[in-house]
């Protein structure tokens, strides 16, 4: 099996998401993992343990360039997806990669594109929670 991540977008969220992907391969010991991640990031992982490859996409998904990401990505035959990032078209460019089952937080609109929704938490008491 393969699992793809897309990484946060800011260094510091980056660093943020390392204790998780090393969670994540103590529980998939026997799977590749892969990292999807803006060029600028490459070296924050380049040196992680347990990772198969680090993957670079663009700093800006558009129309312009969606199909080349998602051929390239294609190519890898992703079972899994896991979303530490929050947007539409990070979804939206895992889904039309072919990634099988995708895992993330339910918002901003992408929550048919999922088949493991996480909800965000909700509430003036929420607010207080780091969103990590």
């Amino acid at each position: 099996m393969a699992i793809i991540v897309r990484s946060p977008n800011w260094i510091g969220d980056c660093i943020m998401c390392v204790p998780a992907l090393r969670a994540l391969k103590d529980h998939f010991p026997d799977e590749d993992i892969y990292l999807a991640v803006k060029h600028y990031l490459y070296d924050v992982y380049k040196n992680l343990e347990g990772i198969k490859d680090i993957i670079t996409i663009p700093d800006h998904v558009c129309l312009n360039n969606i199909f080349q990401i998602t051929g390239q990505l294609k190519k890898y035959r992703f079972d899994s997806g896991i979303l530490f990032t929050n947007s539409f078209h990070s979804a939206l460019l895992f889904k039309l990669a072919g990634v099988s089952r995708l895992t993330g937080y339910s918002k901003d609109f992408r929550g048919f594109l999922l088949d493991n929704k996480i909800q965000f938490p909700r509430g003036s008491r929420d607010k207080e929670k780091h969103h990590i």
